[in-house]
């Protein structure tokens, strides 16, 4: 795996399998009211965070995997706090933005079914590699999440608000994503500012 990962950045970006429009996988609404497990398979953890935990699942039907991100003790009153990743994902449609699944919302827990990458993020590669990336290889995340954000400023109205390594995802294909809009603000014009100081202090 170290192997693949030192000559990853080498190799031209192809395409992640990603799911039709007519794939069980797509969105259908916002999320159901129902359980997620009926449906999908949740095989082992990934992490955790402030909000909750990540698991890699499966979709029992179409064998499609994702990365389920599981909010817990969630309340009908803080739901539309935890709605807002599913609002900007669902309506976004860019090639370097972590593609959206499904979400379900059960029994006080908030599932969100996310796309799935295998080299998961930048600051775990760094640390996996065992040094800090190189010139070329932060041009090219450094491009990639460029192209991102100028889709999210100037067509989405999204400020993602907590732009790190750790929220920079890799595909098996070497493709680079932005994730994580946990935080994410919608503005009703491009050139709105906002005031408060959310994210990651550096």
């Amino acid at each position: 795996m170290l192997k693949r990962l030192k000559n990853i950045f080498s190799t031209p970006s192809g395409e992640e399998l990603w799911p039709s429009k007519n794939s069980s996988t797509k969105k259908t609404r916002l999320y159901k009211e129902q359980s997620p497990l009926n449906e999908w398979k949740l095989i082992k953890e990934l992490g955790d965070g402030a909000f909750g935990k990540v698991y890699q699942a499966c979709h029992e039907q179409s064998k499609q995997y994702a990365a389920a991100k599981v909010i817990e003790n969630c309340t009908d009153d803080e739901l539309p706090e935890h709605t807002v990743e599913i609002n900007i994902l669902s309506d976004c449609d860019h090639p370097n933005i972590i593609g959206f699944y499904d979400a379900y919302y059960f029994e006080k827990k908030l599932y969100i079914f996310l796309e799935y990458c295998t080299y998961g993020a930048v600051d775990h590669i760094m640390t996996t590699l065992e040094h800090g990336l190189d010139e070329k290889q932060i041009r090219f995340i450094g491009y990639e999440m460029l192209e991102a954000l100028e889709y999210l400023h100037t067509q989405q109205f999204v400020i993602h608000r907590d732009v790190k390594a750790s929220n920079i995802l890799l595909t098996q294909t070497g493709q680079v994503k932005l994730a994580d809009f946990g935080v994410s603000a919608i503005n009703t014009q491009q050139d709105q500012k906002r005031n408060e100081f959310i994210g990651t202090p550096y």
